[in-house]
């Protein structure tokens, strides 16, 4: 796909979803799974010069032995970490392989920006034999990172700043998939 966020885009500090991939409905039996894109800002600073791009997994799946955070939710860049900056039109590309189990650590995640790899990721546990859904999903879920913070909310230290616009621009979305078994 391609895409970019506007001049004024500052997102929120916990990171921004792009796309969602995943099994949510109509999972024939197996497992619910979301995952996501992420645009996480770099650097510590609100707001970010640039962000990276992350894969999110939200799905409860232990992937400590890959990726950070709590389970191993956050799979940063493992290959390239390219600077991801406003007003600027990118290439996106994604590969998921869903795990043959909730357990297998056998699934695959990989992603592009422009054509140079950034994550490569074969050994995690993502999906139940099934990933069946792609969906463009900001989820800014009413938390209070989503909510404003400074200057207009002084009280709300992590909230964002609701001062500026935030819009995403997708544009020649292509998907492509095989047949579950």
């Amino acid at each position: 796909m391609r895409w970019k966020m506007n001049a004024d885009f500052v997102g929120v500090r916990a990171g921004n979803n792009l796309v969602s991939l995943g099994s949510q409905d109509f999972t024939f039996g197996k497992a619910i799974v979301i995952g996501f894109l992420n645009i996480f800002p770099r650097g510590g600073t609100y707001p970010p010069e640039s962000f990276h791009m992350t894969f999110y997994n939200r799905g409860n799946l232990d992937n400590s032995h890959a990726c950070s955070n709590a389970f191993g939710m956050t799979c940063y860049p493992n290959v390239k970490d390219t600077p991801i900056y406003r007003d600027t039109w990118y290439t996106v590309e994604t590969y998921v392989v869903s795990s043959t189990c909730l357990t297998c650590r056998n699934a695959t995640v990989k992603w592009w920006v422009d054509g140079v790899l950034q994550g490569n990721y074969t050994n995690l546990n993502y999906g139940d034999g099934i990933i069946n859904e792609w969906q463009i999903n900001h989820l800014w879920d009413g938390t209070s990172t989503t909510q404003c913070g400074p200057p207009t909310n002084p009280s709300n230290a992590i909230g964002r700043d609701c001062r500026k616009d935030q819009y995403l621009y997708f544009d020649h979305v292509i998907l492509a998939a095989v047949g579950a078994k």
